[in-house]
C-alpha cells in the first residue's frame, strides 16, 4: 500500500480494532496495520506512514497510546484520533500533551467515529470520497 493512503488502528482490544476496521472498510479507506503496543505502533507508523491513526489510550505493554503518539509525530505529521475508556481529567490531560485531532470516549458509535475521521482528513485536505 502506497505512503500515506491507509489507516493505522493501534488497539489492544480485539473486538474493538475489528469494529473500527469494519468501519474503515465502509468509507473505503485502506488499513495498514492493527497495533497492540507502544513499539509495534511506531514500527507500523514508520513503515506505512499512514494517512491517519486511530490510537487507544491504554495499550499492552510499556506506554500508552500517548507516549506512542509522540513518538511517531517526532518522524512525521499525521492526525491521531484518540479513543479512551476514560474521561476524568488525567486521562485528557494525558492525551492533550500530544494535541489530538479528535478524542472519542469508549464506547463511540460508528457515526462519531466517522465524523471525526471525515473532519480529520478534510483538515489534512485529503480528497477522498468517504462512503456513508
Amino acid at each position: 500500500m502506497p505512503d500515506g493512503s491507509c489507516v493505522l488502528i493501534v488497539e489492544d482490544e480485539y473486538m474493538i480494532a475489528a469494529a473500527v476496521r469494519q468501519i474503515m472498510h465502509e468509507l473505503k479507506l485502506g488499513l495498514s496495520h492493527v497495533a497492540q503496543t507502544v513499539e509495534d505502533a511506531i514500527k507500523a507508523a514508520k513503515e506505512y506512514k499512514p494517512l491517519l491513526i486511530i490510537m487507544d489510550l491504554e495499550l499492552k505493554g510499556h506506554g500508552d497510546g500517548v507516549d506512542a503518539a509522540i513518538r511517531i509525530h517526532k518522524d512525521q505529521s499525521c492526525p491521531i484520533i484518540f479513543t479512551t475508556g476514560h474521561s476524568g481529567p488525567a486521562a485528557l490531560q494525558r492525551i492533550f500533551q500530544d494535541h489530538p485531532t479528535a478524542i472519542l470516549k469508549k464506547p463511540f458509535s460508528a457515526e462519531e467515529l466517522k465524523r471525526a475521521i471525515r473532519t480529520a482528513l478534510q483538515a489534512k485536505n485529503v480528497s477522498n470520497t468517504l462512503g456513508a
